[in-house]
């Protein structure tokens, strides 16, 4: 994989560990078993490609900090409230959008489209606080390219972008 040119500002948009990313063969892995290095399936000008994961980070959240995205199609994606989601005619959203984001992030809401790994949408249903006893573990992923890459089946960004060279 390339090397990192610049680091990263690790920032909070993240997931926790039983979230799934979509890798080549369309598998999903669980996020907290991805490692520096392993390959990601990620969407930059309307081709999907594939991309090393350069860097993975883990920290412990407050639930208050997690919301939880119920889409039509009966899923649904738990990510911390600034994780950037596309959203069809919107582009980058987040339940709270972060001042702090390297990317744009629009604000999502009930009747948004969200996009899957195979250009179809979900409406957003609701978007429900989350509430757990004690700290939740989640994760991002530094994808190496633009820093997209798939959770549960849709598509999402990391809010950071690696500067890489050959």
């Amino acid at each position: 994989p390339p090397a990192i040119v610049a680091a990263a500002t690790v920032v909070g948009d993240c997931v926790p560990g039983d979230a799934s990313i979509l890798v080549p063969g369309r598998k999903q892995v669980h996020i907290r078993n991805l490692k520096p290095g392993d390959t990601v399936i990620s969407y930059f000008k309307k081709k999907a490609r594939i991309c090393h994961v350069m860097h993975i980070t883990k920290r412990s959240v407050a639930s208050a900090s997690l919301s939880s995205i119920k889409l039509a199609n009966g899923s649904s994606i738990v990510a911390t409230k600034n994780h950037a989601f596309w959203v069809n005619g919107q582009k980058w959203s987040a339940v709270t959008p972060d001042s702090q984001s390297k990317i744009k992030v629009h604000h999502i809401q009930r009747g948004d489209l969200l996009v899957d790994f195979l250009g179809r949408t979900s409406e957003v249903c609701a978007v429900d606080d989350v509430s757990t006893a004690g700290p939740v573990e989640v994760f991002n992923l530094l994808v190496e390219g633009h820093g997209s890459f798939f959770v549960n089946g849709f598509l999402s960004h990391s809010g950071m972008k690696a500067a890489s060279h050959k």
